[in-house]
Formats: structure tokens, sequence, C-alpha cells
């Protein structure tokens, strides 16, 4: 990597920085991080069919571990605060290449582009991509050919997925228990081998699971239209909210309480709500 080359596009970044931008590539470097998806993924679960969501989701995981195993095999470093300054240093940890932001990024949004079509959503697809991307360059958090590689990396993912894993895991919204009871099982354990970021992405899919298996018998049904579809927004994530940070202060910020908590919610998303939801003809 010609470093020398780098660092002269972060110190352009650099140069062009005002207390104004920091917050508004702060805040859009925000749109590629893990809370980010942790909030938009269960509203697709409220708003389209299982199988959409889950294919969304289920991309987003494949590129999570890809992007750590790359991280852990290239061991590549990020900019040095010692060159530049480095802005929002909590969004940077661990090693460089390539960038997860980029690659997450370009799997979520070109995933809603696969799924729903349509040349608007592309557009916003690219436009969010690209934005996400230089505000890792902005913030001095990654080099320009972290999210090149990322971007790049996360077309592969999203490609060899539909390709090779898509339609063995569109099973699992079938909701068939001879395949989500076992699948849950082993998502839930694993998940306590890795209690961070990856162990609770991998303790809420558990959860949604084995909510999709649990309620194949509830025979709901979204309803059409403006005010059902608003209704189940407002109630699920409002009650989704809820339980992460509530339960957050009953059990404590213990780290395998985590775990727990985030099964918890993928029940809500997939089965408690629907329970709610089926009366009130939502």
């Amino acid at each position: 990597m010609n470093f020398a080359f780098e660092y002269n596009i972060l110190k352009f970044f650099e140069s062009i920085r005002t207390p104004f931008l920091n917050k508004v590539f702060i805040g859009i470097t925000q749109l590629g991080s893990f809370d980010f998806y942790i909030i938009v993924i269960p509203v697709l679960f409220f708003i389209v069919k299982e199988r959409k969501a889950y294919r969304i989701l289920f991309r987003l995981m494949f590129s999570y571990i890809v992007n750590t195993l790359l991280k852990n095999t290239f061991k590549l470093p990020r900019p040095s605060e010692e060159k530049l300054e480095v802005l929002f240093k909590e969004s940077g940890l661990g090693y460089g290449f390539p960038s997860g932001h980029a690659q997450n990024s370009t799997v979520f949004w070109f995933s809603l582009y696969t799924e729903f079509g349509g040349w608007i959503l592309l557009l916003i697809g690219i436009i969010a991509t690209l934005l996400i991307s230089i505000s890792r360059l902005y913030l001095g958090v990654h080099f320009f050919m972290d999210v090149i590689g990322g971007a790049a990396i996360g077309l592969v993912v999203l490609f060899l997925y539909i390709l090779i894993l898509q339609r063995s895991l569109d099973k699992i919204s079938e909701g068939k228990k001879s395949i989500t009871i076992p699948v849950s099982v082993g998502l839930f354990a694993v998940s306590f081998f890795n209690p961070f970021s990856m162990g609770t992405l991998l303790s809420s899919t558990s959860g949604l699971i084995l909510g999709t298996g649990i309620s194949s018998e509830l025979n709901y049904e979204m309803k059409k239209g403006t005010v059902p579809l608003i209704l189940r927004i407002i109630i699920g994530v409002g009650v989704l909210i809820l339980i992460r940070y509530g339960l957050k202060i009953i059990l404590g910020d213990v780290l395998y309480m985590n775990i727990i908590r985030y099964f918890i919610m993928g029940l809500w998303i997939t089965f408690i709500s629907k329970l709610i939801f089926k009366p009130l003809r939502i």
C-alpha cells in the first residue's frame, strides 16, 4: 500500500474540516453502524414479508462474518493519529482493511434494490454508500483503499449470497419448526463465544428465527394500508426500544445478559408482537 498517497488523500479531507461538517459526517457514518442496522432491520420485519426482511438480515450477517475474517487475516493498520487528527475514534476500532462501513452499507443498500427494485432506490443506495464511504475518509478512520476494497467486497458478498446461500436460507422464513428450532438453538449457543456485537447479532437472529417457527401456527398476516403500517412501526419499534433499554436497567450491563436481551428483542419482532397485532387487526 502506498501510504504517502493514502495520507495525501486524508490530509485533503482534514484540510476541509469545519465544526459543521464534522457533525454532518459523524451523522452520516452512523448510517453504516451496527446501531443503525439494529433499528432498521426490525422495521423491515414490521412492513414487508419476512422472506425479504430475512434476506437482507442474512446478507448483512454474511457480510459481517466475511469482514471480520478478512480484517483478522490481513491485519492492516488504520491511519496513525501521529500523522493526522482522527475524529470519532470509537467508530474506527480494530484493523483497517476492508472498511466494514463501506462493505456493509454496500450490501444493505444494494440488497434493498435487489429486493424491491426501482431506479430511485438504486440512486439512494449509491449516494448513501458513497457518502458513508467518504465519511470514513473525512473522519480519518480509514484509508482510501480500505473503503474502495470494502465496497468492492460488499458487491462480491452480495453476489455470492444470492448465488449460493439464498435458496437454502429462504427456507427459514417458511417457519418449519424442523428447521427453525435447530438453527435458533445453534445460533444462540454460538453467540456466547463472542458476546460483543457479533454475539448480539447472532442472539437476536436466534430469537427472530425461533419466533418465526413458533408463530407459524398463528395464521397472522400483516394488514395493508397506511394506518396499520404506521401502528405496527410505532408499537413494534416502541416496545423494542423498551426491551433494549428497560432490560438493560433490570438485568444490568453484564456481558452475557446482553445476549439474552437481544434474544428477547428478536423473539418480540417475529412472535410476541404478532400476538398483539393480530387482535388489533394491524
